[in-house]
């Protein structure tokens, strides 16, 4: 999700795209070294912390259609 802009709404609005795009380069390398196929399923596999609700429901996405490493690989 990019940087909100819900402050500083004078400042030029090319520092906040710099910003972003200096942002998701630097997570892009890593980001596309993953493979989602290899999340652990099981969610007892893993400990969450409240941010994770979203990698969650993917999980829980994967397993109801029967989705995973068995299914990629």
């Amino acid at each position: 999700m990019p940087r909100g802009r819900n402050f500083d709404k004078d400042a030029p609005l090319q520092d906040t795209l710099d910003f972003n795009h200096q942002v998701f380069g630097e997570d892009k390398d890593i980001v596309e070294e993953q493979y989602p196929e290899d999340l652990p399923i099981a969610l007892q596999d893993a400990v969450h912390i409240a941010e994770d609700k979203s990698s969650i429901a993917y999980r829980k996405g994967l397993t109801a259609l029967r989705l995973g490493r068995s299914f990629t690989a």
